[in-house]
């Protein structure tokens, strides 16, 4: 590769930048280096700034004059490339690389610079084999005062210079010695001097004047310029430079020449000034289809120009809004009558006048198109039956002043040229049409044009039956849509509901309902049991009457699963949305939840001891089916309006009796006698209860009531009964079976007055939560005490009789046992302690108090816990809002079995007055013992006491003895904070307090009640001191007791006298005139007891506080 540095002037136009850019110009972007072709390279001149060009130079017409700024490099690549541009000026470096295969570069223009004298040279490049071609006529300066100096290296490839066919200057150099370059042929043939020519304006209409500037080159050495009308010879007609002319009226042609100092002239360079005359620009159109037309006609316009130039512009106007493109041409099928079309021509010739020029208006008649038309109907529509007459009538569209009608049957021509055809003897799927011509003009379309179809329907024999599916139901769903797929040419739908598949009854109201034939025949079944299967059917009425057969039988029900052997279900297991059906013999021994159950006749299905059947609705045992629930186990209903049909047998198991014992119960089965329960108690032991009396119920013929407790006596011992029930020694535990539908739902039963005890007791069979039938049933709230009792067998005989009292106690504090039998007893003994739960056939004692009406049980109150139906009164439910509770359950017990138990909790609600809802009254149910504390002159077994806990309550206690000897006051359970709190229990008598958590309490004592000896507490002296200091620091005056020593201060005010006595209000201490903040009484003389310390101060003010001596 060589570099050529060169000062090249090509003689030529260069006036552009001589005097400053113009539209069209371009130079190269600042410090640039990129090729020719792109146009990131390059800025562009748009008449007012140099911006960022959309082209590269020479690439469309326009061009004008090209610069590469010093500094920048352009680069011609590898591909030929032509460009034609008004000058090219280099000021950088333009790289001509023609690549391994050569490369020629054209480069149209006559004015090419290499400048002279710039840091860096401004250079042409030549890169491989290159040619560079230049304009004919065109001359090349190499250097001044010289040749250029040869480069060295390598010359691989030749290099060439042309101007127009003739090669001026190449590459000879092949290797060392070094290249050179030979110009010599350039500067021979005489191309060093020229004068080039410039006309402003370059033509004229009419006539004008011009100015005509020469341009040697080299411009140096001229001594004279010479123009000329004649291309040789001839006498100079001005030597000026720029030259003006006469105004002239015709094109002429000028001639230039330039003489140098050393008496050299160029050749004439010939420069033409153009005069054109004046045109007058027209237009005129025409319509390819000429008068009137139909509607919807393409219409073809076509514009003739006159003196509109080589490239006419055309607008074409339709109602004056511009349409159509830039054509001759314009096209139109959807023209509207009276339609105006013109078209606006713009000439692009010179010299013209009145441009745009405006054509001739067409208005268009347009006629609208007349389309042929034809409809038919029948009258009657629809389905006839046979035999019925029909008429069919055409009405037309565009018919004309006289249409002609083809009427047609089947396909075949009928009837007459009428507009009505009649038939009496059409068949079910005939079909009618109609042809009519029309004779209507101008325009028409369509004739003859071809009616609809009328398909006859022809009602015969019987309808076909309509399709029913099955519709699942939502468990708890009472109104179910029924739908299905209607039947063509149906008059009416007949619809029946029934709990039978095979229809012998229907459900009230559903029977032959009458639904309309829409397209989507649809009846609404309101009052559904939810979790009952219904069966539904339905029948097609034609118009004609006939009825079609029954549909099939669809069933209305929840999902169903079913079983044969109560582990394996056919569609996946229970759940509460889904209905059981126990197709085989079954033992369940896990809990389940299921819709609905149904037990099909011949069935056997046992539920065993702990397990829960939970049911959101109805149960169905039918036929010869059995369901037994094993003791302990338990059927939970969720819906009050479930309706439950067929019998179960539902066991029960007492706890162990002794004999002339009684079993408190209530039925948790429909239709429950008391002599079917027990066959073999004695006639006259079966009882009920009224007004606080026992009322019998002999032979216990009498149905058990809902909700109504009863009791029983167990029979006798060693007799071997017709039913094989037989027992002997000390104990019995008697098994019995409630058989009938199982009670569900809402129940009311009526209650005593206020102050009478009501024997009430649980109708389900399952456990019922106490909280929730007495405190969280506001109506039972109002109505009963909140302490129920129940019966546990605990109390030994004595000349036949039972004391009738030994009872449990439960309230919403808790529950209180009465544990066991006297010592020796073999059994018959109920230690439980209830906490909530009323197990099923468990009755109870509740006093009313207040409060007119029933008491009422609902499924609300029904416990579904697994393992909480296991004994009478046992378990517990779960709160949904648990409250605060802190309890001590104390015992009092001689070594001979006697045993009462009580209760004291600090509990969220209670007070410590009297709170039916946590205070229970001892109903001194123990022949022997009664163990309680004491409230305003009453006796309690459960005593609630308030929130929040104090360290310094006391809590008197009381006892009732018919034994004489020792006894012991135990803890039997604690919870709550007091799980971590001392326990005392202060034994006024002998002057001890005792904590009961490191042992039990024993005592001596006569027979009698004793309501003022024990004092239940929670600190002993010496930690209540230290208690009631700190209570007391924020108090104007507080009591201290320490070594027997009492001291008094007073913070604000000086004390005047002071008093002290005990709790039964004697004088124990008097001082007056204390005159002192501080006083204190040595070695005090008092036993062991609460003191009351009055304290009078100067201001008058009196204080008063309990001490703990």
């Amino acid at each position: 590769m060589k570099t050529l540095l060169l000062s090249i002037f090509l003689c030529g136009f260069f006036t552009n930048t001589a005097f400053g850019s113009v539209l069209g110009d371009y130079q190269s972007n600042v410090n640039t280096t990129g090729n020719w072709t792109s146009i990131s390279s390059w800025l562009y001149y748009n008449g007012s700034a140099w911006v960022p060009a959309t082209n590269y130079p020479g690439q469309i017409v326009g061009t004008g004059a090209v610069l590469i700024q010093s500094g920048d490099t352009i680069t011609m690549g590898t591909a030929d490339l032509t460009t034609t541009m008004s000058s090219l000026t280099i000021s950088g470096t333009l790289v001509l690389d023609g690549g391994k295969d050569g490369g020629l570069f054209t480069i149209n223009t006559q004015s090419i610079i290499v400048t002279a004298g710039l840091t860096p040279y401004a250079n042409i490049d030549f890169h491989n084999k290159v040619t560079l071609a230049l304009p004919a006529n065109a001359t090349i300066q190499v250097g001044i005062g010289g040749l250029p100096t040869p480069g060295s290296g390598t010359c691989n490839n030749n290099i060439e210079i042309s101007i127009g066919g003739l090669a001026l200057a190449y590459c000879t150099g092949t290797g060392s010695p070094p290249a050179e370059y030979t110009f010599s042929d350039l500067i021979n043939n005489g191309g060093y001097y020229v004068v080039n020519a410039s006309i402003s304006p370059t033509a004229v209409c009419e006539s004008g004047s011009f100015v005509i500037t020469a341009t040697p080159l080299p411009s140096s050495g001229v001594t004279a310029i010479n123009w000329y009308t004649v291309p040789s010879g001839g006498s100079s007609i001005s030597s000026s430079n720029p030259y003006t002319t006469s105004v002239i009226s015709t094109t002429t042609t000028y001639y230039v020449e330039a003489t140098y100092s050393f008496g050299y002239t160029t050749p004439r360079k010939a420069i033409v000034a153009t005069v054109n005359p004046n045109l007058p620009a027209s237009v005129s159109i025409a319509a390819s289809s000429s008068g009137a037309i139909c509607s919807g006609t393409s219409v073809t316009f076509t514009a003739t120009p006159t003196n509109g130039g080589a490239t006419p512009a055309y607008q074409w106007k339709l109602n004056g809004g511009n349409v159509g493109t830039n054509s001759a041409t314009y096209t139109n099928s959807a023209l509207a009558n009276g339609a105006n079309v013109t078209c606006d021509m713009t000439s692009n010739a010179p010299c013209i006048t009145g441009n745009p020029a405006t054509s001739n208006v067409v208005i268009m008649a347009v006629n609208p198109s007349l389309a042929a038309s034809v409809s038919i109907d029948a009258s009657p529509s629809g389905a006839i039956c046979p035999g019925t007459s029909v008429i069919f009538t055409a009405t037309p569209s565009n018919g004309g002043t006289t249409p002609f009608y083809q009427w047609k049957l089947n396909g075949g021509s009928v009837g007459t040229d009428s507009a009505t055809y009649t038939n009496s003897a059409l068949a079910n799927g005939d079909y009618v049409t109609c042809v009519m011509t029309s004779n209507a003009t101008p325009c028409l379309t369509g004739s003859p044009a071809t009616a609809n179809v009328v398909t006859m329907i022809v009602e015969s024999g019987i309808p076909v039956a309509p399709v029913l599916t099955d519709i699942v139901l939502a468990c708890n769903q009472t109104v179910v849509t029924g739908t299905w797929a209607a039947v063509a040419n149906t008059a009416n739908y007949k619809f029946d509901v029934s709990l039978d598949p095979l229809f012998g009854t229907f459900i009230s109201g559903y029977q032959d309902i009458s639904v309309a034939p829409t397209p989507t025949p649809s009846v609404v079944v309101n009052g559904l049991t939810p979790g009952v299967t219904y069966y539904v059917r339905a029948r097609t009425v034609n118009g004609c009457g006939a009825v079609s057969a029954n549909s099939n039988v669809g069933t209305a029900s929840v999902t169903i699963t079913k079983t044969s052997d109560g582990s394996s279900w056919d569609n996946g297991m229970p759940d509460s949305s889904k209905k059981i059906i126990f197709t085989g013999n079954a033992t369940l021994s896990s809990s389940l939840n299921a819709c609905s159950c149904q037990i099909n006749s011949g069935i056997a299905v046992q539920v065993d001891s702990g397990t829960v059947m939970t049911l959101e609705n109805g149960l169905a045992v039918a036929g010869t089916g059995t369901l037994t629930f094993e003791n302990n186990a338990s059927l939970v209903q969720v819906n009050d309006a479930a309706v439950n049909t067929g019998t179960i047998i539902y066991k029960r198991n007492t706890t162990p009796m002794k004999n002339y014992d009684y079993t408190y119960w209530s039925s948790p089965v429909a239709g429950q006698t008391l002599q079917a329960l027990s066959p073999n108690t004695l006639r006259d032991k079966y009882f009920s209860y009224s007004l606080n009396n026992w009322v019998t119920q002999l032979d216990g013929l009498s149905t058990m009531i809902a909700g109504k407790g009863y009791i029983i006596r167990v029979p006798k011992p060693d007799i071997t009964y017709p039913n094989g029930e037989y027992w002997t020694g000390a104990t019995y535990i008697q098994s019995v079976q409630f058989v009938g539908v199982p009670n569900n739902g809402v129940y009311s039963l009526p209650i005593d007055p206020v102050g009478y005890n009501n024997l009430i007791g649980n109708p389900y069979p399952c456990a019922m939560s106490a909280d929730a039938f007495l405190l969280e049933n506001s109506i039972n709230n109002s109505r009963l005490g909140g302490t129920i009792y129940f019966w546990t067998h605990n109390t030994a005989i004595a000349n036949g009789r039972y004391s009738g009292t030994d009872f449990a106690s439960y309230n919403y504090l808790g529950g209180v046992g009465t544990f066991a039998a006297p010592s020796g007893s073999t059994g018959g003994a109920n230690n439980n302690i209830p906490s909530g739960n009323i197990a099923a056939g468990q009755s109870f004692f509740a006093e009313s108090t207040g409060g007119a009406g029933p008491v009422v049980f609902n499924n609300s109150m029904r416990v579904s816990l697994v393992n909480k139906n296991s004994q009478f009164f046992k378990g517990t439910q779960s709160k949904a809002v648990p409250i605060e509770k802190h309890r001590v359950w104390l015992n009092l017990t001689n070594t001979e079995g006697a045993f009462k138990q009580m209760l004291v909790g600090y509990v969220t609600g209670a007070t410590n007055g009297f709170d039916s809802a946590f205070d229970g009254v001892s109903l001194d149910s123990n022949k022997y013992i009664d163990f309680y504390s004491v409230n305003d002159k009453k006796n309690f077994v459960i005593q609630g006491r308030a929130l929040p806990f104090d360290k310094t309550d006391k809590v008197p206690l009381g006892y009732k003895t018919t034994i004489e000897g020792t006894f012991e006051i135990s803890i039997d359970q604690v919870d709550g904070i007091l799980a971590y709190e001392s326990v005392f229990v202060e034994d006024k008598v002998k002057g001890v307090v005792v904590d009961l958590k490191k042992g039990p309490y024993s005592f001596s004592t006569s027979i009698g009640t004793f309501n003022d000896r024990f004092v239940l507490r929670f600190t002993d002296n010496v930690i209540l001191a230290s208690v009631l200091n700190t209570a007391i620091l924020d108090r104007p005056v507080i009591v201290s007791v320490q070594n027997h020593q009492i001291k008094i201060n007073s913070f604000n005010e000086i004390m005047d006298k002071l008093m002290i006595y005990d709790l039964n209000g004697r004088l124990l201490y008097k001082k007056e005139n204390v005159n002192s903040n501080e006083f204190s009484i040595p070695d005090f003389n008092s036993s062991e007891q609460f003191l009351i310390v009055q304290t009078l101060l100067k201001n008058d003010e009196w204080f008063t506080i309990e001490i703990v001596f």
